[in-house]
């Protein structure tokens, strides 16, 4: 009864995985809270997959195109692409 209520690694691997990309339901994050009370390699992947979820959308804001916007100046374009590389680095 109890292992059901905690999940395995694996399941609430899963689980972190699902909750990225939608909201999970209220059985889902109460089996996910009560796992991490015992498991502190699972608490440490959900941070993994938090910084690497900011790191990816870092990257997409740094290959932002520019080229395809014809409705701005090219002044407009090069302030843009100097806030993106200071905000990059």
């Amino acid at each position: 009864m109890i292992d059901k209520l905690l999940g395995s690694c694996h399941d609430v691997s899963q689980l972190l995985s699902k909750s990225m990309d939608t909201r999970l339901n209220w059985v889902e994050r109460i089996q996910m809270r009560l796992h991490f009370r015992v498991c502190t390699y699972c608490l440490q992947f959900e941070d993994q997959l938090k910084q690497i979820r900011a790191a990816g959308r870092s990257f997409e804001a740094c290959e932002f195109d520019l080229e395809s916007s014809d409705d701005l100046s090219e002044d407009a374009k090069n302030r843009l692409r100097q806030v993106i590389r200071d905000e990059c680095r």
